[in-house]
């Protein structure tokens, strides 16, 4: 896996598990805003270089899951109006 493929998902995780951890930290506000500050910066510098492998490399793309694609045809999937049930 490149390193791209390893930074990609960290602007999602690090907030998440951030809040995690200000939680868990309960009423002492300055942990939480240390928590927050350690979390912002990671973000800042994961999405710093991730723009640097950007611009380096071009576009970058994750592959998640492991499912394969729709069938090609099938009515479920053809419809944007499918999840409301609204005809085209």
């Amino acid at each position: 896996m490149s390193l791209s493929g390893v930074l990609m998902p960290l602007p999602v995780l690090i907030p998440l598990i951030a809040a995690a951890l200000t939680l868990v930290a309960g009423r002492r506000p300055r942990l939480q805003r240390l928590i927050a500050l350690f979390a912002l910066s990671g973000v800042l510098a994961v999405c710093a270089v991730l723009l640097y492998l950007t611009d380096r490399d071009g576009t970058q793309a994750l592959h998640v899951g492991g499912g394969a694609p729709p069938r090609k045809g099938s009515a479920r999937w053809a419809s944007p109006w499918w999840p409301t049930g609204c005809p085209r």
